[in-house]
């Protein structure tokens, strides 16, 4: 696979560069840029890719186990969150690449959402026995509460910026979804 920067005012290619993550091996995703400019990408190469955007480089490398299924960075404090299918929620900073905290989870397929203030952070996952979301400090990944689900599955999460409501999309196992919003 390639990355590939373009001129957004005359659609003309400016440079590629080859990526680690090819499509025989699975999904790639581009993250959000930070303040600095860099982008980030993560896929099945259990690692999230940190790229300076006028170099097409790769900086930082943050590693997991696992394929890395979602990030999410706090701005105001130069960090990100990523979460990987080696069940592990790492916690990391962008300057260094220095893995700052690891949280072991249970369960699979997990997803994350962050606060707009960047001082809540929800993780959940799906396809597991005893569901349920868990509301954490963004800046340690500790326990806040939880919330139980029982046999529905959490598909989605949203946070306001506030941290105080979160809105989950639930999945029923009778197969019917409908929205749901959990005060936090």
């Amino acid at each position: 696979g390639w990355l590939g920067l373009w001129d957004s005012k005359n659609g003309k290619l400016i440079k590629t560069v080859d990526h680690p993550v090819t499509p025989r091996k699975g999904m790639l995703e581009i993250g959000e840029v930070t303040a600095s400019g860099n982008f980030y990408t993560h896929g099945t190469a259990a690692s999230v890719y940190q790229y300076d955007p006028d170099l097409l480089q790769v900086g930082h490398q943050y590693k997991h186990k696992k394929t890395v299924v979602d990030t999410t960075h706090l701005k105001k404090t130069g960090k990100m969150w990523s979460i990987g299918r080696d069940r592990q929620l790492k916690l990391w900073e962008l300057a260094t690449g220095e893995n700052l905290s690891t949280v072991e989870l249970k369960g699979r397929r997990f997803i994350l959402a962050i606060s707009g203030n960047e001082s809540v952070l929800a993780t959940t996952s799906y396809r597991y026995s005893g569901r349920q979301i868990v509301i954490r400090n963004a800046q340690t990944g500790k326990t806040i509460h939880k919330i139980e689900l029982g046999e529905k599955s959490c598909l989605g999460l949203a946070l306001d910026q506030s941290g105080e409501n979160l809105i989950a999309m639930i999945n029923e196992q009778r197969g019917d979804e409908f929205i749901n919003t959990v005060q936090v």
